[in-house]
């Protein structure tokens, strides 16, 4: 459990941090605005999964590809940044 911890706090800092930016700025937003057209609104969820997937996927390539090693901490900072396109689900726009 103790191993867990440096995981956790890297993505409650960054999710902190990357969804208050997002809310500010208004990022997820204007991505879902601009895919509603093109995906059904009961998808959101499901497609953001899989980009959370796909880009946890490529940033760990890249990283490893500098040859550095992908630890939890990385992995927090990654799952905390993915957290700030996160599309609403309190909408009724079904």
């Amino acid at each position: 459990m103790k191993e867990l911890i440096p995981q956790l706090v890297a993505m409650s800092l960054s999710g902190i941090l990357f969804m208050t930016l997002s809310i500010k700025l208004g990022w997820s937003k204007r991505i879902w605005a601009k895919l509603h057209k093109k995906v059904k609104p009961h998808y959101k969820v499901a497609l953001w999964i899989i980009y959370v997937c796909v880009f946890n996927i490529l940033v760990q390539l890249l990283i490893e590809f500098m040859g550095y090693t992908y630890n939890d901490i990385i992995n927090g900072a990654i799952l905390g940044f993915s957290f700030a396109f996160m599309p609403s689900l309190g909408e009724k726009d079904l």
